[in-house]
């Protein structure tokens, strides 16, 4: 049996971004603000390094970069927009309507603003063009 996807070093920090920002999701949960944010700091320091050690590896193929461009941009929905939102939700959650219409937008905005700078970004790949969530 074949694994889809990849599993090497290249993708490794965005993966332990995402488990980290799902650890996260289920401290909110319970209402464990405090090391919520904690795992939330660690998706953002694992998401600050994949890109650069992404590319320390120059013999990838254009669908391991791709693969990578499309993970990352997933890990980072979950880490940066549902993640916060869940902590809000749960920290918040005595103004439900508020809460709602609040964290709506901003889901929609992280989204737009992936799908957005996917696209620009694989116009011009000389140099990384994007915007953090």
């Amino acid at each position: 049996m074949k694994l889809i996807g990849y599993y090497n070093y290249t993708v490794l920090a965005t993966y332990i971004a995402l488990v980290s920002a799902i650890v996260g999701i289920f401290y909110a949960t319970f209402g464990l603000h405090h090391e919520a944010v904690i795992f939330l700091m660690i998706s953002g320091f694992c998401d600050g390094f994949d890109g650069k050690i992404a590319r320390m590896k120059k013999n990838r193929t254009d669908l391991e970069a791709n693969f990578g461009v499309q993970i990352d941009s997933f890990a980072d929905l979950i880490s940066f927009g549902l993640f916060p939102a869940k902590i809000y939700i749960s920290y918040f959650s005595k103004n439900i309507y508020m809460s709602f219409v609040l964290v709506s937008l901003y889901i929609l905005a992280v989204i737009i603003r992936l799908a957005y700078f996917n696209c620009k970004g694989s116009e011009d790949n000389l140099y990384f063009t994007g915007l953090a969530v």
